[in-house]
């Protein structure tokens, strides 16, 4: 029952992970390489370790060691992911960041997810309120032309993302452009709480819905995977060793 974060979201972490390692630089500009077996599978093993005979290459380019442009490449050529998009460009703004998404014709593109795929979005804005010191960021969706949209994966206008300490994800809320709670297309949800153990390990996931009041109280559901809450236990080297599903009455599945 695992379910896969967006595409772009374990693209984007690889981009940052290649950035925090170094990359290779010509004049103001560096950048670093994904190799594909597949298309649309990143941060798979590079073929021979060198990328030669690979069909679909991510290539990140990185100015003064940010993240700036993604671009996804078939034989050396511009080249639609399964998404959707060919290149994305990534601009930091203050209080956060902007995404930008083309096809490979470098016209603007609408990032497609879910099952079935729907079009959803041109643009993520990623926005961390003031005197929030990064625990708290707002994930907006908009169109070509700067409206609102929803986000093709969860059918939700805005995301609502919160930090501990030490910068895992603790509580994911789905609103409406107007703020009021909204229920994600996928798991039928509106808020995810993650628990995590001293190390730093992920042991519980939970769901919770909304009941119609004016406050929009939560409640416990059991989301369209079958549970409400997921435990996990791992080893002393971190690797996931089993992983529990129960319902809403706390009763194993």
């Amino acid at each position: 029952m695992k379910t896969k974060a967006p595409m772009f979201a374990r693209i984007l972490i690889a981009g940052l992970v290649l950035c925090a390692a170094g990359a290779a630089c010509k004049g103001d500009e560096c950048f670093k390489e994904i190799w594909l077996y597949r298309d649309g599978y990143a941060g798979v093993h590079p073929v021979s370790g060198s990328g030669q005979g690979a069909e679909y290459v991510y290539k990140f380019y990185y100015d003064f060691r940010a993240l700036k442009r993604i671009e996804h490449l078939r034989n050396g050529v511009p080249h639609a992911n399964p998404e959707g998009w060919a290149r994305a460009e990534i601009d930091e703004r203050a209080g956060g960041l902007s995404i930008k998404y083309f096809d490979a014709r470098g016209k603007p593109a609408r990032v497609r997810g879910g099952f079935p795929r729907r079009s959803g979005y041109h643009e993520m804005i990623i926005e961390v309120p003031s005197g929030s010191e990064g625990k708290i960021k707002y994930i907006k969706y908009m169109d070509k032309d700067g409206l609102p949209t929803k986000d093709g994966w969860t059918g939700v206008h805005i995301t609502l993302v919160r930090f501990n300490e030490r910068g895992d994800v603790v509580e994911k809320t789905h609103r409406k452009r107007d703020g009021s709670p909204m229920l994600s297309s996928i798991g039928g949800h509106h808020k995810e709480v993650f628990k995590y153990d001293q190390h730093g390990r992920l042991v519980e996931k939970s769901f919770f819905g909304r009941e119609m009041y004016f406050d929009a109280k939560g409640r416990s559901v059991v989301g369209k995977g079958g549970y409400h809450k997921i435990s996990y236990k791992h080893s002393p080297a971190y690797f996931e060793t089993e992983r529990r599903f129960y319902g809403a009455d706390g009763k194993p599945k």
